[in-house]
């Protein structure tokens, strides 16, 4: 289990790692309940005040990182391959 200590420290350590900007548009594409997702994904968008969007599907992906004008993205490995 994660606790609130845990998120906030991958949190902090990954925002040193990770340059995502106010300006930039962030597509989330993984389930928020998957714990990647939610905290590099939504809290990291939030922590750095980026602009989060949600994918309407797996086969829209490619339509929505055109219409939110996407720069920055999560995947796993067997999104990447797919």
């Amino acid at each position: 289990m994660l606790t609130h200590g845990n998120v906030a420290s991958n949190l902090h350590d990954a925002a040193r790692w990770v340059d995502l900007r106010m300006t930039d548009r962030f597509l989330s594409v993984l389930p928020m309940h998957h714990s990647y997702e939610c905290t590099d994904g939504f809290l990291m968008a939030l922590y750095r005040g980026a602009l989060t969007s949600y994918a309407e599907s797996l086969r829209r992906i490619a339509e929505n990182m055109v219409e939110t004008r996407t720069t920055a993205m999560l995947g796993v490995p067997l999104l990447w391959h797919a």
